[in-house]
């Protein structure tokens, strides 16, 4: 049987709830942003061919601490690594790339990237900087010694990787995995003019603060607008009650105090299939992330992007969605103003094209894809459709008050993490007089927890392959669960513990 190992935080499909889900290796199963689920679940279906075993490597094959026993084990077992890129080509993860380039050199089997971008802001041009073109080049030739060709997200990646020595003998422009999730039978159709009884998403980028005077004008017109959180920051806000940026970006809905947290108008999803099944209820949906947008768009439901740079314009300008570059908005802009000079004509129509084009880019490195016919595998969209999978995230504090579910939740996580019993009691009761002071007394209690050996040693998130087992020594536990470990190895000796 052919084995792939696939670069993914966790299987489409297997539930991991919030706190293990924030939790994990301090990054995330999510690796700080859940949209890139939509990145990892596309590709990992289009490889999941019937006779074909994928293996996500969650997200730890060019860790530092992983050695050469590693590395043989991945040639040893696997046939093909097929590894997702997103908006890797950007200064933040320069140093990433070499690293990623020396794992990729340390491999024998073909190493296929999929869906690279470059991060430009609007006036940077094709120059993110001398670190991230070094980096990049390391990569791009480590890769291509594995692989017959490259997919990046769209024309100004291609034009970047060409300014660096890497043309269309190389590079493919396939546009963003995320909006392959699904094959082409959909259609994305407007259900009638928007009302202000309309249902309407929006989401808002922290970096371009100037987007929310724009949201917070729509959430006065559209009782029913909800804001979509995606990054690391929205999800420990929600979940945590941790709050952020209250002082330095009062007007983003990030903050426990912003009329929409406050009045439980913002939802977060740890899982594409869920958040897209939401997003069908809404008449629209808008805004500066795009994946926000492909959430909804792959579901049918109308979807416009305010591009906020070249990164997330390019990929608008590929897949022919709805596009206005955020310098271009005027102060006069509504939604509706945006709904309506909104047309989805074109990306109906070029669905099918992309797709296609999509599944060329894999049979030219070799890898067999459920858009071949005969290669189809119903099976595994079964499986996910009866996963049952975390619902929607909603705030911890909202209306003044705690939300029991919530708190029961984390107090659960807190007690398996070996908080006591009679600590637990401070942070447990949702009718507390000062519910923000309950929220800071489980973030200090939540930060003497090493969530990552409670994940794994519980049997919550477990890496299929590849686990570190540095991360495994006792060590690195809480002096309380040392104690207790420790205590429980001098009662097995004696005979009163099994």
């Amino acid at each position: 049987m052919t084995r792939i190992l696939i670069r993914t935080g966790k299987r489409p499909g297997q539930p991991v709830g919030p706190e293990a889900s924030i939790g994990y290796r301090k990054h995330g199963v999510f690796a700080m942003n859940v949209g890139n689920g939509y990145y990892w679940d596309s590709v990992f279906r289009w490889v999941s061919v019937p006779g074909v075993e994928v293996v996500p490597d969650s997200l730890l094959s060019a860790h530092p601490e992983q050695g050469k026993r590693y590395y043989d084990a991945i040639n040893a077992e696997f046939d093909q690594y097929v590894f997702t890129l997103t908006n890797s080509f950007r200064p933040t993860h320069a140093a990433g790339l070499h690293r990623w380039a020396e794992m990729i050199d340390k491999l024998t089997i073909p190493v296929i990237g999929v869906g690279g971008g470059v991060q430009l802001n609007w006036n940077e041009g094709l120059e993110p900087g001398d670190e991230t073109d070094r980096g990049t080049k390391h990569f791009m030739k480590s890769l291509l010694n594995h692989s017959a060709s490259v997919s990046v997200r769209g024309e100004i990646t291609g034009a970047y990787l060409k300014r660096l020595g890497f043309g269309d003998e190389h590079v493919r422009v396939t546009g963003c995995p995320s909006l392959y999730l699904y094959t082409p039978d959909y259609e994305v159709k407007p259900k009638g003019p928007l009302t202000s009884d309309s249902k309407v998403g929006i989401t808002i980028a922290v970096r371009d603060y100037g987007f929310s005077a724009f949201a917070n004008r729509a959430y006065e017109q559209y009782p029913n607008l909800m804001y979509i959180g995606q990054t690391m920051g929205d999800i420990v806000t929600f979940v945590w009650g941790k709050d952020r940026l209250v002082a330095e970006k009062p007007d983003i809905p990030v903050h426990l105090g912003h009329p929409m947290v406050e009045s439980n108008k913002t939802r977060m999803f740890l899982d594409p299939r869920v958040w897209t099944d939401f997003l069908k209820e809404y008449d629209f949906m808008l805004g500066t992330r795009i994946h926000g947008c492909v959430a909804a768009l792959v579901g049918g439901t109308p979807a416009t992007l305010i591009s906020m740079d070249q990164r997330t314009h390019e990929l608008g300008l590929f897949h022919d969605i709805p596009t206005i570059r955020r310098p271009d908005m005027k102060d006069s802009d509504t939604v509706a103003t945006v709904f309506e000079q909104s047309d989805w004509t074109a990306f109906n129509k070029g669905l099918r094209p992309r797709f296609e084009f999509f599944c060329r880019f894999f049979e030219e490195n070799g890898v067999a894809h459920i858009g071949e016919p005969g290669n189809e595998n119903p099976a595994f969209d079964e499986e996910q459709l009866a996963a049952e999978l975390p619902p929607p995230i909603e705030p911890i504090l909202h209306h003044g008050k705690l939300d029991p579910e919530a708190l029961k939740s984390r107090v659960a996580w807190l007690r398996l993490g070996g908080v006591p019993e009679d600590t637990l009691a401070e942070v447990s009761n949702p009718d507390a007089e000062d519910p923000r002071a309950v929220l800071v007394r489980l973030n200090e209690l939540r930060g003497t927890l090493n969530e990552t050996v409670m994940c794994e040693e519980n049997g919550i998130f477990v890496p299929e392959f590849g686990i570190i087992q540095p991360l495994k020594n006792p060590r690195a536990l809480s002096v309380y669960r040392r104690i207790r470990r420790f205590g429980g190895r001098i009662l097995r000796r004696m005979g009163l513990l099994k």
